[in-house]
């Protein structure tokens, strides 16, 4: 449809199209949920998820470039979205074979034992109910934080890169490739490091560790603008630690009923920071002390991951 695209309409079309597919995300999430029950498995693999969108984030508009530019399948700016589609046609094949409701967990419900555990559930005393708002309380902290973070992220990405210039007089290949590094470096932390550290700390420690380290970025780069380039190293190992955290975050926050629904509204939480944090952009390139309300504002949401 974006290809196609010749009128303004057509193209808003076509994104909401895009957009709606972006729903599968969630979707994604409560599969995990339900197939893997215990809670630090679940944290492990929603952070693999994480990195798995971090490489995409790394090599997609690479691998697009290169693509546009090939001559062995005739190049052009249109050649990218055709093997887009190509590829979302195979993932929608895979999910619907691979991810049948037969396959998954959901599909056991039927299953002899399934009533006895619905009347278990419906016979909960009156301090399992008192249990159950205080989990659904902190669940709601934690995706308050999830939003908190996901605003500062979402309105400092963008930055960088008028950072780096503005500091290091890059040039446009050189720029590309210190936005590489450093979105790899990221990549890197989350499937080789977070584990460990998860193991150590839990998940909420790692993703407070996670938001206090991009808080000392942002502070050094409002304070020292000579040290950019360490304060993009601890931004990005904050980055690293709080974005694969903040699901496992939100998961250990409440029982197994209720997983689903809060990594769903985490999600949609986060999508909505992306869309309007890009408002506030101008004024952080305009007015470098913003980059100390920022990180005064995470330290200010920390206590919400308690």
């Amino acid at each position: 449809l974006q290809v196609a695209s010749s009128h303004q309409w057509m193209l808003l079309l076509a994104r909401s199209v895009a957009g709606f597919g972006s729903g599968s995300v969630p979707v994604l999430k409560s599969f995990l949920v339900e197939s893997l029950p215990e809670q630090r498995q679940l944290s492990a693999h929603l952070a693999y998820g994480e990195a798995a969108s971090q490489i995409a984030f790394s090599f997609g508009p690479l691998l697009g470039g290169a693509l546009a530019d090939s001559s062995a399948i005739g190049g052009g700016i249109f050649v990218p979205f055709y093997c887009i589609a190509v590829l979302c046609g195979a993932a929608a094949i895979i999910t619907a074979t691979a991810f049948s409701q037969e396959n998954s967990p959901a599909g056991v419900q039927g299953q002899p034992g399934q009533g006895k555990y619905m009347e278990a559930v419906v016979k909960t005393t009156r301090h399992e109910a008192g249990n159950q708002w205080w989990q659904q309380w902190q669940a709601m902290r934690a995706v308050g934080m999830s939003l908190v973070f996901s605003l500062v992220r979402f309105v400092v990405n963008p930055c960088i890169p008028f950072l780096l210039l503005r500091r290091y007089h890059l040039s446009t290949s050189g720029l590309g490739a210190a936005l590489a590094v450093l979105s790899t470096f990221i990549c890197a932390l989350q499937v080789l490091v977070f584990k460990p550290v998860e193991g150590w700390l839990g998940v909420k420690r790692t993703c407070g560790a996670g938001v206090l380290c991009c808080s000392a970025a942002l502070m050094t780069m409002g304070v020292q603008p000579s040290q950019t380039a360490l304060a993009l190293t601890i931004y990005a190992v904050g980055v690293a630690l709080a974005v694969a955290a903040l699901p496992g975050s939100v998961a250990s926050s409440c029982d197994e009923q209720l997983r689903s629904n809060f990594l769903t509204l985490e999600a949609v939480v986060s999508s909505f920071a992306r869309i309007i944090a890009p408002l506030a952009l101008s004024f952080l390139l305009v007015e470098p002390r913003a980059l100390h309300a920022l990180a005064i504002l995470l330290l200010a949401a920390t206590p919400l991951l308690s």
